[in-house]
């Protein structure tokens, strides 16, 4: 069976007050699925078993919130190396597209530094 990579947007919410800001996480699962289809069912499954507040200990800034599945970003099916259909040393898991806005702000992103992007789908 082929093999896909999913990306899940999971994102932090408080249990109590207003929420200013969302803190985002992006998770890439590695899923083996028959089809895209499927890989997108396995790839929600999975993402689910994250859900949760690590039985209350889970806080963000010091404020009690827990881990939610806002759900698959996309599903990306895994570009293998050779002709063999598992995953190993030089495969591409996924990828994504982005921009930015000028040198100064590739340079950021480059360096790991803050830097604004624009998600192209």
């Amino acid at each position: 069976m082929p093999w896909f990579a999913a990306h899940a947007i999971m994102y932090f919410r408080l249990k109590s007050g207003v929420q200013q800001r969302y803190h985002v996480w992006e998770n890439v699962l590695l899923v083996e699925a028959a089809d895209s289809r499927q890989a997108w069912d396995r790839g929600r499954e999975l993402a689910r078993r994250d859900e949760g507040d690590d039985d209350g200990s889970l806080c963000i800034d010091d404020e009690p919130c827990e881990l939610i599945l806002g759900g698959l970003r996309k599903v990306v099916e895994v570009s293998h190396a050779g002709l063999e259909d598992v995953p190993k040393h030089g495969d591409e898991i996924s990828y994504s597209k982005f921009e930015v806005a000028d040198g100064d702000a590739l340079r950021r992103l480059i360096d790991g530094d803050e830097a604004a992007v624009v998600y192209v789908e």
